[in-house]
């Protein structure tokens, strides 16, 4: 088993291994996880920050302006000492937002799904067979945080569904014969784990597994 350092997951549940190879993800309170989670997705996604009015409006609603702000404030700063045990991982704020970058040392599965399915959307024919199996182990761990269920989160997650879908459709509409029916019918059962009504991916799967 590879053993895994310096890592946060999102597709299939929230987990953080520290440079050191221990789980940290108990050391994590709700208010902590949620604003790591809050902060990355938007950066990864949605290439720009987050104001900290949005923030304190996300987790401190019910406090008054200056009681939310001091939240923020001591919360941002217990989040950057927990990051510094997971590497280089830089809280950020400048000009009015928020922003999480990563070192290429630290390995986020969201992060590097959304970039490739980036890829595939412009260029579908990119990744090779085993490539292709290695991503597609990667999207059926399960969809992105199903733990959490807030308003807050339900965007994010919409998102990063019709990205893959979408990417994944593509491989079907314009590369699916440089594929094995193996590729092929998972590709069929990442798009119906992520929607479990999809019509196009289960006329599909069914044509693979009667052929």
């Amino acid at each position: 088993i590879e053993e895994k350092h310096s890592c946060i997951t999102f597709i299939g549940g929230f987990q953080v291994i520290g440079k050191d190879g221990n789980d940290i993800t108990g050391n994590f309170t709700p208010t902590l996880k949620n604003l790591l989670v809050l902060i990355l997705l938007n950066t990864i996604s949605k290439k720009k920050g987050l104001s900290s009015e949005i923030l304190t409006e996300c987790f401190w609603f019910d406090k008054s302006d200056s009681s939310a702000r001091n939240n923020l404030s001591v919360n941002i700063k217990r989040l950057r000492s927990l990051l510094e045990q997971v590497g280089d991982i830089q809280v950020i704020h400048s000009n009015g937002y928020w922003t999480i970058q990563l070192s290429e040392l630290i390995i986020c599965d969201y992060k590097s799904l959304w970039q490739q399915m980036q890829i595939i959307k412009n260029q579908p024919d990119t990744f090779t067979e085993e490539e292709m199996k290695v991503l597609l182990a990667n999207v059926s761990k399960g969809s992105l945080l199903p733990s959490i269920q807030n308003e807050w989160i339900d965007n994010y997650k919409s998102e990063y569904t019709t990205l893959v879908i979408d990417a994944l459709r593509l491989i079907f509409d314009e590369k699916k014969n440089k594929y094995s029916n193996e590729v092929k019918l998972k590709i069929c059962d990442v798009i119906l784990l992520l929607d479990s009504l999809d019509e196009d991916a289960l006329i599909e799967k069914c044509r693979l597994l009667y052929t």
